[in-house]
């Protein structure tokens, strides 16, 4: 038997065994795996790349490899601090992180069940070994329950991602999870709820992005103004509006929005943002929606807002949804060519 890369090679190994173990880890084949290790496999040995076969296991999106060296007790407490690459950015799947623990590899690739075996091994010392970006961006991938695991052995909460000024409960909002929006929610500062990040965005732009309406209608109750616009002049009304989004538009109105508040450009106001959306989403079913929004509009004192006279709008409903005689290319054409006139806009198309 010869050696690669700190591997012995069985005889019965093709050329490249380093290859064979990646392809084992990644599609998480156990039983080749320990063959492997039985033939003398270091899974703390760096391949070709760089890697160590421990940090494959924990890196790859299947768990089997990485669970089973979990459950036969072969990582240690020493391994969840430990490098799993030559360098940090020596690999491609760690090209962007600025520390290589193994620990810091399960928190970004949102590993919960890695993570909570961690903290038992380890405890608060596996802390100092997630770097910040990883744990920020943890609140959109772990469980609410393992995020609370690590605050309590002192991960800082205090963080913001340095270009976007984006906080925890930024990336909390992307969490399918609404456990983890409350958990960041309930640390951070009121003041911090009105704050706009870089990018002249309210927290409020996010839950609508996101369609995270339980974060949207708890943002509003907590007293986060829906009328504030960003550096665009767009408020989340029209956000709303443009994305055809009439539960949005339904919260937004109840929580005080108003309907005139934007700037000039056509996007402005509400109307012309909801006219606006109406063509942007002109593949999609959304008569239900298109109507609920316009009479939401109509309600909340939108009569008269640069868009004509309403009636206008309730026409462009009307030939936006008129499918019958003409064919869609058609009636596209006509959308483009003559709702600008009859809602007296100025848009991109004329």
């Amino acid at each position: 038997m010869g050696e690669e890369g700190g591997v012995k090679r069985h005889s019965g190994w093709p050329t490249g065994p380093v290859d064979v173990v990646t392809s084992v880890v990644v599609r998480g084949k156990v039983d080749a795996f320990r063959l492997f290790l039985d033939w003398g496999l270091d899974i703390r040995r760096y391949n070709r790349d760089g890697v160590s076969i421990l940090g494959m296991a924990f890196e790859t999106k299947n768990p089997g490899i990485g669970k089973y060296l979990i459950t036969s007790r072969r990582v240690t407490a020493a391994d969840v601090s430990a490098p799993v690459a030559v360098a940090p950015f020596a690999t491609r799947f760690l090209a962007l992180h600025r520390t290589n623990s193994l620990v810091n590899l399960a928190v970004i690739r949102g590993k919960d069940w890695a993570v909570d075996h961690f903290i038992n091994l380890a405890g608060p010392q596996i802390v100092p070994a997630i770097d910040n970006w990883a744990a920020i961006g943890a609140f959109s991938s772990l469980r609410p329950s393992t995020m609370a695991r690590l605050l309590s052995a002192s991960l800082p909460f205090e963080l913001t991602a340095w270009t976007s000024g984006w906080t925890p409960i930024h990336f909390s909002i992307s969490n399918p999870d609404y456990g983890m929006f409350d958990l960041a929610f309930q640390r951070t500062p009121k003041t911090a709820l009105h704050r706009l990040d870089s990018f002249g965005d309210s927290l409020l732009f996010h839950a609508l992005h996101k369609q995270n309406y339980y974060a949207l209608e708890k943002l509003l109750a907590s007293g986060v103004s829906p009328n504030i616009p960003n550096r665009a002049g767009v408020t989340p009304l029209n956000c709303a509006c443009l994305r055809v989004d009439a539960q949005a538009v339904r919260l937004l109105i109840q929580y005080g929005a108003t309907a005139r508040v934007g700037s000039s450009t056509t996007e402005g106001t509400s109307l012309n943002a909801f006219a606006e959306g109406m063509w942007e989403n002109r593949d999609k079913d959304t008569r239900e929606d298109a109507q609920e929004i316009f009479d939401a509009l109509v309600g909340a004192g939108a009569r008269g807002d640069q868009a004509g006279p309403d009636s206008s709008v309730e026409e462009l409903i009307r030939i936006r949804f008129s499918m019958g005689s003409l064919h869609d290319e058609e009636l596209s054409q006509e959308i483009k060519q003559n709702f600008p006139k009859r809602l007296g806009l100025r848009t991109r198309y004329q």
